[in-house]
C-alpha cells in the first residue's frame, strides 16, 4: 500500500463558522447584496456603505460605545489603492478573472445580564472564586483565574476557581464570547466591593 500526501498553498477562507454559525454566512449575504445594489445604481461600493453607516444602533436606538467603520473604510482604500482599481472584468491573469472588491464584517461584543462571583480570601493568602459558570473547552477556568490574579494581585496558583454548579452565584449562558465578557466583569466588580471591605477593616 502507497500514500501519497501532497500539500497546496490556497488564498480561501476555512468553511467554517465565527464563534457562531450565522455570523460568517450572514455578512457574506448582506456585503454581497450590498455590492450588487452598489453596480445597480452606478455608486462606488465603499461610497454607499459609507452614506449608510448608522449614527446609532439601528434596533435599539441607543449611542454605539465605541465604533470605527468609517475609519476602516477609508484606512482600508487608501492602502489597498481603491480609487486607482481596474474596470469590473477586464483584470486577467491568464485563464483568471481578478476581481477587486470589498467587504466588511463584524462581531458584536456583548456581555449578559446576571453574572455575579462569589469570592473568599483565606488567612494564607489563597482566594476562592466562585460562579455558577460551564465550560465547554474554551478556557474559562484559565480565564477566570487569570483575571481574578490580577485584579487582587496574586500568583495564579493562589487562585481557586470553582464553577459548575447553579448553587453558586451567577447563571451565564457560554455563547459567541459572551459568558467571559459577563464573569470577567463579574469578577472585576466583587473584587472592588471585597476591597473596599477589607479597607474598613484596617
Amino acid at each position: 500500500m502507497c500514500l501519497d500526501v501532497r500539500v497546496a498553498a490556497l488564498d480561501v477562507l476555512a468553511n467554517t463558522f465565527m464563534r457562531a454559525p450565522g455570523e460568517a454566512v450572514g455578512s457574506f449575504a448582506l456585503e454581497s447584496a450590498m455590492d450588487e445594489l452598489a453596480e445597480r445604481i452606478g455608486l462606488d461600493p465603499v461610497e454607499l456603505r459609507l452614506r449608510n453607516e448608522p449614527a446609532k444602533d439601528p434596533v435599539k436606538g441607543l449611542p454605539f460605545s465605541s465604533r470605527e467603520v468609517v475609519k476602516c473604510w477609508m484606512d482600508g482604500a487608501a492602502r489597498f489603492g481603491w480609487d486607482q482599481r481596474p474596470a469590473q472584468g477586464t483584470r486577467r491573469e491568464g485563464e483568471w478573472l481578478i476581481g477587486f472588491g470589498c467587504a466588511m464584517a463584524g462581531y458584536p461584543y456583548q456581555r449578559m445580564p446576571g453574572g455575579a462571583a462569589g469570592i473568599t480570601l483565606s488567612a494564607d493568602g489563597r482566594a476562592l472564586i466562585r460562579i455558577a459558570a460551564h465550560e465547554m473547552g474554551m478556557g474559562t477556568s484559565t480565564v477566570h483565574t487569570q483575571v481574578a490574579a490580577d485584579r487582587l494581585a496574586l500568583p495564579m496558583d493562589a487562585i481557586d476557581f470553582r464553577y459548575g454548579d447553579n448553587a453558586m452565584p451567577g447563571v451565564v449562558m457560554a455563547g459567541g464570547s459572551q459568558q467571559t465578557a459577563s464573569v470577567g466583569s463579574a469578577i472585576i466588580v466583587a473584587t472592588r466591593e471585597l476591597v473596599i471591605e477589607l479597607l474598613k477593616l484596617v
